[in-house]
């Protein structure tokens, strides 16, 4: 006879119970086993065999999209609320929530008689609900009167989307720029003399690329794509400097970097200063421009930080 784990025989029903209950629980832990290795293959397959393809690309784009419906609504925004006067309050209510951010002010005389906005940077700052809340930081560069200097500021503008569309939620507030930047130091040691033979070059390919609307193949490598861009009047070389003296004897497609200062005039006779980077090249001989360079070559001594109060 059977008996249990304190050895108290078993009846026949307790023992049929006990053999029934064996029975399932093998048989679910079989399943469990079967549906555990099932997951494990299905997601072994879904990680390395056949992984979900994420759109970047569409992502990437929805996302400027929305910024660029949030910054030039709010651009258009700091421009209106800088240029309005009383004769405004209607408009600028299509874009502040004025049950949120309060009424406008009331005056005659507009803050700025000038102002040029653009959005600067948008951030996302939470969700509630089905509303979305980004900070927006505006730069403007606004006249208080016509006869004043421009100056460049950030306001600061905080706007809810709802549904794709955009609201005002207070009025916008001052904040510091990014800074003043850094003077940079450029790495151009050897000036090159006026009566050099590369400095005429230089010359004439700066007057033809800027006056004319032919006759640039005398200057420019074959195949560089460069073109006369015209239009203005004048264009003269007022210094040209490289950034390696030039060899003695130069291998064929050696390259220089030059920096080349320009005086131009408009079609108005309105003097204009250029800063042209570019790269020289050694062509049978000849030293041609084969580039418009993007930036100037940096040197690399440390760059030296500007003081705003000064």
């Amino acid at each position: 006879m059977n008996t249990d784990f304190y050895g108290v025989p078993l009846s026949r029903t307790n023992q049929s119970r006990i053999l029934t209950a064996r029975k399932w629980l093998r048989r679910s832990a079989i399943t469990i086993l079967v549906l555990l290795s099932m997951l494990g293959t299905l997601a072994f397959y879904r990680s390395y065999v056949d992984p979900p393809s994420i759109d970047v690309e569409a992502i990437a784009q929805r996302t400027s999209n929305e910024h660029d419906q949030i910054g030039g609504f709010a651009a258009d925004f700091v421009d209106l609320w800088l240029t309005a006067t009383a004769d405004d309050t209607a408009a600028m209510t299509e874009y502040v929530d004025t049950k949120t951010a309060g009424p406008a002010a009331a005056h005659k005389t507009a803050a700025a008689s000038q102002a040029t906005t653009r959005a600067v940077a948008i951030i996302y700052t939470g969700t509630v609900g089905e509303v979305d809340m980004f900070s927006a930081t505006v730069t403007a560069l606004e006249r208080q009167i016509p006869s004043a200097a421009p100056r460049r500021k950030y306001y600061r503008v905080p706007v809810s989307v709802w549904r794709q569309q955009t609201k005002i939620m207070g009025w916008p507030v001052p904040v510091n720029g990014p800074g003043p930047g850094v003077h940079v130091k450029l790495d151009f040691p050897v000036t090159v003399d006026q009566g050099a033979p590369l400095y005429r070059l230089v010359s004439d390919f700066v007057s033809t690329y800027l006056t004319k609307t032919s006759g640039l193949d005398r200057y420019v490598v074959a195949g560089a794509n460069i073109w006369p861009v015209g239009g203005y009047s004048s264009a003269r070389l007022t210094s040209l400097q490289l950034a390696n003296a030039l060899p003695d004897k130069p291998a064929p497609g050696q390259t220089i970097s030059a920096l080349a200062g320009v005086q131009a005039a408009t079609s108005q006779q309105v003097p204009l200063p250029m800063s042209l980077p570019l790269t020289l090249e050694n062509n049978n001989g000849t030293w041609m421009i084969s580039a418009l360079d993007l930036t100037p070559t940096l040197s690399t001594d440390p760059p030296e930080p500007i003081n705003p109060d000064k």
